[in-house]
């Protein structure tokens, strides 16, 4: 996977978990309708709306797989702050 640490880094500081759930609330295109959760898809739009175009669809799909253990193919808001800090046990 395509090393996207950076991302988790705003202004030479890291992200607050308060800025990541304002990040996921975005991405999070049934507003919570399925347990907090986003899909692939959700997660790749939301990306590239947030000025993030130079991440592939590939790029997303290793996050994803990364990211998330559901094997319902949804990421949790929880695993998604995990993913982005660097504290997912496959990156960090």
């Amino acid at each position: 996977m395509r090393r996207l640490e950076f991302r988790s880094v705003r202004g030479g500081q890291p992200q607050t978990d308060e800025s990541l759930r304002a990040i996921f609330a975005r991405l999070d295109r049934d507003c919570g309708g399925f347990t907090r959760s986003i899909e692939l898809d959700d997660l790749y739009e939301g990306l590239h709306e947030l000025g993030m175009t130079d991440i592939t669809r590939a790029d997303v799909e290793s996050m994803f797989l990364v990211g998330s253990s559901n094997v319902q193919g949804r990421m949790t808001e929880q695993e998604f702050r995990d993913l982005i800090k660097g504290e997912n046990i496959a990156v960090g």
